[in-house]
């Protein structure tokens, strides 16, 4: 329609120069959510089957105090469901058996990685609470054989790499860090399973990253800084951008 619209102002004015729109069209919305309650909701993410969107909110226990749970929403029938009650579970993603997922809980300023049935809420501990050590992001590879997840330690975030196998984690971790800034954010590629894309901070700049075997290579090279990365299985990776006017979705071949 945008198009049509231009060629129908160059017919009455064949003289007339067209308009470059240098930002893309809006998009409208195929669904939207806001919890019936208010509030945030951080960090949601599809599950296997592509029907519902796992994500974290936060609940009020009887003193007010707020907690972090994790809940379902399903956008072709707009139902959503509660799964744990008051247990400081957050980040999740769920495993390809989509009855399980890997979570952080940060609970009396301990923090550490859980697993969580998705059936019936049930927590368990993957490693020891910490009050030296802050966990983040974890992520399942794509046969669930291996989780990557960030950790602080030592001063500096750095990524980990560890088996899973049984429901537990195998304990051959390999920390994989730049030799500078702090990483966030890591993905699993879709199509290999040995590499990761991760955003990484470094003299005041914020770029994505592809990591394979420890070895680090550039991927973008914004003025806006780039993060968030979401790879494709088309080759594609989504990241956020941050421009003058706010936050932006883009993306780039990351096939080379």
């Amino acid at each position: 329609r945008y198009e049509e619209r231009i060629s129908r102002m160059l017919e009455r004015d064949p003289e007339d120069v067209a308009p470059i729109r240098v930002k893309p069209l809006p998009r409208k919305p195929l669904r939207s959510f806001s919890p019936p309650d208010g509030g945030d909701l951080r960090s949601p993410r599809w599950t296997p089957d592509g029907k519902s969107l796992l994500y974290s909110h936060r609940q009020p226990d009887r003193d007010g105090f707020l907690h972090y749970d994790l809940f379902f929403w399903t956008p072709s029938t707009g139902s959503h469901a509660r799964i744990t009650h008051l247990a400081d579970v957050r980040d999740a993603d769920p495993l390809p058996d989509g009855r399980t997922a890997v979570a952080i809980r940060s609970r009396d300023g301990l923090s550490h990685l859980v697993s969580v049935d998705l059936t019936t809420g049930r927590v368990t501990a993957l490693t020891e609470p910490s009050l030296d050590q802050v966990y983040s992001h974890p992520r399942v590879n794509r046969d669930g054989s291996r989780i990557a997840y960030i950790v602080h330690r030592k001063g500096r975030w750095q990524v980990v790499i560890d088996d899973f196998r049984g429901g537990r984690l195998a304990g051959s971790e390999s920390a994989c860090s730049p030799l500078a800034g702090s990483v966030s954010a890591p993905e699993w590629s879709p199509v290999d399973q040995e590499t990761l894309f991760a955003t990484v901070a470094a003299g005041g700049f914020a770029e994505i990253q592809r990591l394979r075997r420890c070895s680090w290579q550039p991927i973008t090279r914004s003025a806006g800084g780039a993060f968030d990365p979401a790879p494709g299985p088309d080759g594609r990776l989504f990241f956020m951008s941050l421009q003058p006017d706010g936050f932006v979705v883009r993306q780039i071949d990351a096939t080379g």
